[in-house]
């Protein structure tokens, strides 16, 4: 069947990319969120080749379903969140489920060197950050069948580790995967599958303006009709501010509706049943969230019944308050808020953070002031999370003044902040370098097209760069 080509890639996008399937007896991969309990279609169950195992971090794993095996896609972790993916392969001839509902309450990881237990994280509703969910109990289960032949992917969102870490993945059915690497880096954008086959979904814009944000998601139903008759229910989506820890539902109009579209009824505020949509058609969907800062770029977008839209860039300014948004229990951990507040460039090698010296010194001066201890603090904080990181320190001035009287000014400052760190952060000597560029490298222009002075532009190139590389 075409419908089964489709979902063998887009599991390829959702958890990494794999070959072009081969002969086989194994049903496609279809990496969805859940699956409908509707009669499958006849034929629906034809030969299909697995996906490679070299899409998924581990082997296969036995369940307490007969017939059924575990694996985990994917563990990755930025922005302050660690996001978990394990797929249950069902390699019956019919459908199955479980003896109970899956409840994500027992979901756990385990951080063994940090000594932790972690468990996932709720929003302030009480439901916890996972899918896919056909019932609000015990904070989010689900107990729906799996399909003949299929696989299903379960998401779930944890607090984030120290970077290095290994971890054991625990949950119902499979009970545990052990030493699990967790990457450092954010999933490029692509389509996501759902367990509404066939349909797969993309975001194709997300705008802040005015206090608000717009998000444009297309649905897309390849291949043959959909299998089930699933309704999307507008009350469980949400957006997602992984660092931030807050979670933004719709927009509500004063008649208690969502303001998204389609609308099929009012009921729940709101819903659309995701069977309207034709064979080999497609559907836009637009939905509006209260705006976050704009000091928040990127979420995560969770729609029920496809797997969670990671790291959706933002475009645009005008948003909400710092307050607006729903509290995630689970609060951000002391690093994710100091790599946040300092406004840091972060790569899975690399911090990168740059200090204002206005912040840090007095005019013309190298001795650090008392407010320059609130940002150095937060930098002690990311550094101790990586002992064995070296210090990069370098100090720049703005152009005003000769480069025999800036660079040495520059390279005082610069040793100022590495002499602070030794002494509240205990990095060693051995491990920080300085050094003083003056006026080099502006980041700015120092004066304006006409010549004239730019005090803003001097400003911002008046700083001390400080590039953490993390080791192991």
């Amino acid at each position: 069947m075409p419908w089964r080509s489709v979902l063998v890639a887009v599991v390829c996008m959702l958890v990494g990319a794999c070959a072009r399937p081969a002969g086989g007896d194994h049903a496609a991969a279809s990496a969805a969120a859940g699956e409908s309990n509707a009669p499958e279609q006849s034929g629906a169950t034809e030969a299909m080749a697995p996906v490679p195992a070299a899409t998924y971090l581990t082997s296969a794993q036995d369940t307490d379903i007969p017939g059924v095996t575990a694996q985990v896609a994917y563990l990755r972790q930025y922005d302050g969140v660690l996001h978990a993916g394990v797929v249950l392969h069902n390699n019956n001839d019919k459908r199955v489920h479980a003896d109970e509902p899956v409840a994500f309450k027992d979901f756990d990881l385990v951080d063994a060197k940090a000594n932790r237990k972690l468990s996932p994280l709720k929003d302030a509703d009480g439901r916890y950050l996972a899918g896919p969910a056909d019932s609000t109990l015990q904070g989010g289960r689900w107990g729906k069948e799996l399909a003949p032949r299929s696989d299903t992917l379960f998401w779930v969102l944890f607090d984030a580790i120290p970077a290095g870490d290994t971890v054991r993945l625990e949950g119902p059915l499979f009970h545990g995967f052990d030493n699990l690497a967790v990457t450092q880096q954010a999933p490029s954008p692509a389509a996501v599958a759902s367990s509404a086959r066939p349909l797969r979904a993309m975001v194709v814009s997300a705008e802040r303006a005015n206090g608000v944000m717009r998000v444009r998601i297309r649905i897309d139903s390849p291949g043959g009709r959909m299998t089930g008759d699933e309704v999307l229910n507008y009350a469980d989506v949400y957006a997602l501010d992984p660092i931030g820890k807050r979670s933004y539902p719709l927009l509500k109009g004063t008649d208690g509706v969502y303001v998204a579209s389609p609308l099929d009824n009012r009921v729940n505020g709101g819903r659309w049943p995701l069977y309207k949509i034709a064979p080999n058609g497609q559907q836009i969907m637009d939905l509006s969230f209260p705006a976050p800062p704009d000091t928040v770029t990127s979420v995560d977008i969770v729609l029920p019944w496809f797997a969670p839209f990671e790291h959706v860039a933002i475009s645009g300014a005008g948003g909400a308050s710092p307050s607006a948004g729903l509290a995630v229990a689970g609060a951000a951990t002391p690093l994710q808020r100091a790599l946040a507040d300092l406004k840091a460039d972060v790569t899975p090698e690399t911090v990168k953070v740059d200090l204002s010296a206005d912040v840090l010194f007095d005019f013309d001066k190298s001795d650090l002031k008392a407010a320059a201890e609130a940002d150095l603090a937060k930098l002690a904080t990311v550094l101790t999370a990586y002992p064995a990181a070296t210090v990069k320190i370098d100090g720049y001035t703005d152009g005003k003044g000769t480069e025999a009287h800036n660079r040495p000014l520059s390279d005082r400052r610069a040793s100022a902040v590495a002499t602070w760190l030794q002494a509240h952060a205990g990095v060693a000597a051995a491990r920080i370098s300085t050094h003083g560029f003056g006026s080099a490298n502006p980041v700015a222009p120092n004066t304006n097209p006409d010549g004239s002075d730019n005090p803003d532009g001097r400003a911002k190139n008046r700083r001390v760069e400080i590039t953490i590389s993390k080791g192991r």
